[in-house]
């Protein structure tokens, strides 16, 4: 029954592409608050992972740090990435 099949979500990918489509994704959550985004992606091989296990894991990571830096009195508010 096709209705039964799962779906295959573990894929190869690139990194710095998922933590990019990761900050797309929390953009609006970010944007207009002062909080900087350092990326400092080094060239890596890609991975095999699953892609929307990932990628839900690395928009929370982000969200997390978001909300950290937005009820904190630090003003130098940056996040890095690499």
């Amino acid at each position: 029954n096709a209705l039964c099949t799962p779906i295959e979500t573990t894929q190869i990918v690139i990194a710095s592409e998922l933590m990019e489509e990761a900050l797309k994704l929390n953009q609006l959550f970010y944007e207009n608050t002062g909080i900087s985004i350092t990326r400092e992606f080094l060239p890596v091989k890609p991975i095999y992972v699953d892609r929307i296990n990932t990628l839900q894991i690395l928009v929370n990571l982000i969200k997390n740090s978001i909300e950290s830096l937005l009820v904190s009195s630090n003003k130098n508010k940056q996040i890095r990435l690499c």
